[in-house]
């Protein structure tokens, strides 16, 4: 009969043991997640909604609060969410409540939507006027726009109409090879209630033959995008 040493043994309980308690954490850890209400976060700017981002079936009940406060400001079911207008800054919750009948939510095949959505509503808006946007020379293939400039006028609403720093001084572009930003000339650019001005100062290339976009950052860094209509000669 072949013995076992003593270290032997210890060393099978210590893995056994260690793969019980593995499995035990693992299970408890699972069931504390599944427990946990799935919540999303968003932020949009006051006068405006959450538009057409969260497709409700009119079983879905929803209703919204300040956060941290059982006051209701606003409740309905399906779509109309989408419509409705946050016109004061501050954070939000959103509780959703599934109706559909005979809904399971441990179904992979239902629509799941989340428990909650944090709504965080700051108190700017801005809407950058694509029609405006004027280059101080062509963009050219493989040419370096170092040195070239472009403008660009924006509407800006402040809730409480006092002047707030800009806090996305650059922008992107987006295309095919193309490595052309902006940087706003002044870094430390305030804005005012109404129409303001940015002109940005180039660095980069295109490439002939593509097109190419410009991704400008509103005070949320939300995306407004201005798609160049003209091929890059």
């Amino acid at each position: 009969m072949k013995q076992t040493s003593l270290s032997s043994f210890k060393t099978r309980y210590n893995v056994v043991l260690f793969a019980l308690t593995a499995i035990l954490f693992l299970g408890s850890w699972t069931s504390v997640k599944a427990d946990n209400p799935y919540v999303i976060t968003t932020t949009i700017s006051y006068k405006q909604s959450l538009g057409n981002h969260y497709e409700l079936t009119p079983f879905i009940h929803w209703t919204i609060t300040q956060k941290n406060s059982d006051i209701v400001i606003a409740s309905g079911d399906g779509n109309t969410l989408s419509s409705y207008i946050f016109n004061i800054p501050g954070e939000y919750s959103i509780a959703l409540q599934n109706n559909t009948p005979n809904y399971d939510p441990n179904d992979h095949d239902e629509v799941h939507y989340p428990d909650i959505i944090e709504v965080s509503v700051s108190p700017v808006r801005i809407t950058f006027d694509m029609n405006s946007i004027a280059l101080s020379d062509d963009i050219i293939g493989d040419k370096d726009m170092n040195g070239s400039t472009v403008t660009i006028t924006i509407q800006v609403d402040i809730f409480n109409n006092q002047p707030v720093v800009y806090p996305h001084p650059y922008f992107r572009s987006a295309g095919v090879r193309t490595t052309i930003e902006g940087a706003l000339s002044n870094p430390n650019t305030v804005l005012m209630p109404g129409i303001n001005i940015l002109q940005y100062n180039l660095t980069g290339v295109a490439t002939s033959g593509s097109y190419i976009m410009f991704d400008f950052l509103d005070y949320n860094g939300d995306i407004q995008c201005y798609y160049k209509p003209e091929m890059i000669p």
